[in-house]
């Protein structure tokens, strides 16, 4: 068996120049990076291209729809739960408590209901 003999290195000659050329690593990077740029605006392109075909197919809006209310109809949902209630407790209170028509047509008043229990004790004397 025939060996070749090792390589001599002479101190002072450089670097390996037959592995890898400076020059192609840039050409692939440079390659590379249009692939990557090209690829994005490929797919704007294509995406741009979709939603103008869809603005195409789809109808305008209504213009009545623009017109609608600014508050829902009635029943709506509360938004100050613990305020409907204090406010709703001091119009009762204001019922039980205070003088106030109920039918004036007909004659009927609304006592508070101090006085009220008052002249039913008047009328029908204290119960057994």
């Amino acid at each position: 068996m025939a060996h070749d003999a090792p390589a001599r290195v002479t101190p002072g000659t450089g670097h390996e120049t037959r592995d890898v050329s400076p020059r192609w690593v840039v050409v692939v990077g440079l390659a590379l990076l249009g692939l990557l740029v090209g690829s994005g605006a490929g797919m704007l392109l294509y995406q741009r291209s979709l939603a103008g075909m869809l603005d195409r197919r789809n109808p305008p809006a209504n213009p009545v729809a623009d017109a609608a209310p600014a508050a829902p109809p009635a029943p709506r949902l509360q938004t100050d739960p613990r305020g409907d209630l204090a406010r709703l407790h001091a119009w009762e209170r204001e019922q039980l408590e205070q003088y106030g028509w109920v039918d004036r047509e007909h004659g009927v008043v609304r006592l508070p209901i101090d006085r009220a229990m008052e002249l039913l004790l008047a009328r029908r004397g204290r119960p057994r």
